[in-house]
């Protein structure tokens, strides 16, 4: 191939239906989805091309070999898998999270009509053209091959998309759910074909805005700037009092209280109205909760942009995000790629004009 190629995988669970109480699924995600661009299929208007086809036959024929029952083709985890690949390679990215539209994969195959009281898995590639290709990537990864062997699966979404001046031209996402699902639709022409083209310079990515770090000497010494006043904060259930994150003391911190590990967490902070806010800053009681921070902004606490992606840092020391724009409410998204046991250990938040 012409391409640098790549893949990864994700999985998550999620209680069964008789198991489930309120908290666990009435708590937002990460934001709001945005309206989905008109060049992306709607659900019942997506159909499975013969590429896409031919993997399910290859899938099934390995599955097989190995003891385990056949998948079929889903309609809704069909769709949601096409529009994970044409999002990664219309807005440049490689990820399980959709970054744009500011949601997970998983929210991503319920948005298409897919149950969420069901397992669900994903493996995503890039670079590579034809199904035995990916496939063969696929089973030389042991993560990857032990979600396509994944015994629990009824189901399965395939979604091969190419987009020209992309960092990797061709996009696979193959979505997993061990519920039923519609039968997809199969597409009655043949896909578009595979492009000879010379090689061209993978373009240079925009770099998501990283922290920098000050030593501690106070809390406004993070970031020059007038403070602004958090008239009121809140955060999701299972975590200890917000109020622990912006009371000017470093000895006490907000972190996740649950038994279980959690798939996420969040607190935000209210400045009680819109205002221009030049910076956001933070800091750590321990390092080692925050493996994938999404730092969001919003007007109306119902719809969410993410303005910076972080992760972990020394423990006691000011991180900083420049922002300059204007909005009322902050919020700090702990996401648990490494099903860490505690999310946060958030000591102090200071927020300037």
């Amino acid at each position: 191939m012409l391409h640098k190629r790549a893949l990864t995988i994700f999985m998550t669970a999620v209680m069964s239906a008789i198991a489930v109480t309120a908290p666990v699924f009435a708590a937002p995600g990460p934001g709001s989805a945005q309206p989905v661009p008109g060049a992306y299929a709607a659900t019942s208007g997506d159909c499975a091309d013969s590429e896409e086809q031919a993997f399910l036959g290859l899938l099934n024929g390995y599955r097989a070999q190995n003891g385990l029952a056949p998948v079929k083709l889903g309609q809704s985890v069909g769709a949601a898998a096409k529009h994970h690949s044409l999002s990664m390679g219309t807005y440049n990215y490689f990820d399980h999270f959709l970054v744009p539209e500011g949601i997970s994969f998983g929210t991503n195959m319920i948005n298409h009509g897919y149950s969420p009281y069901t397992w669900r898995g994903e493996n995503i590639a890039g670079a590579y053209d034809t199904a035995p290709v990916v496939l063969q990537a696929w089973k030389n990864s042991a993560s990857h091959n032990q979600n396509m062997l994944g015994a629990n699966w009824l189901v399965v979404g395939i979604g091969r998309v190419y987009v020209a001046g992309s960092t990797y031209g061709w996009y696979w996402t193959t979505d997993f759910g061990s519920g039923d699902d519609t039968a997809a639709t199969l597409c009655s022409s043949a896909p578009a074909p595979v492009p000879t083209s010379t090689p061209r310079p993978l373009p240079t990515s925009t770099p998501v805005p990283q922290p920098t770090s000050t030593p501690v000497g106070g809390v406004n010494a993070a970031e020059a700037g007038t403070p602004l006043k958090i008239v009121r904060s809140g955060r999701t259930s299972g975590s200890s009092n917000s109020a622990y994150a912006y009371d000017k003391r470093a000895t006490t911190w907000w972190n996740t209280t649950t038994r279980t590990t959690p798939r996420y967490a969040y607190v935000y902070f209210d400045l009680g109205a819109v205002v221009p806010v030049g910076s956001i800053n933070w800091m750590f009681s321990q390092s080692g909760g925050a493996d994938r921070l999404l730092i969001q902004v919003s007007n109306d606490r119902r719809s969410w942009t993410t303005v910076a992606t972080v992760s972990n840092a020394a423990a006691n020391t000011w991180q900083s995000l420049r922002y300059g724009g204007t909005t009322r409410y902050v919020r700090f998204y702990f996401e648990n790629p490494n099903q860490t046991r505690t999310l946060g250990f958030l000591s102090e938040v200071n927020i300037t004009k």
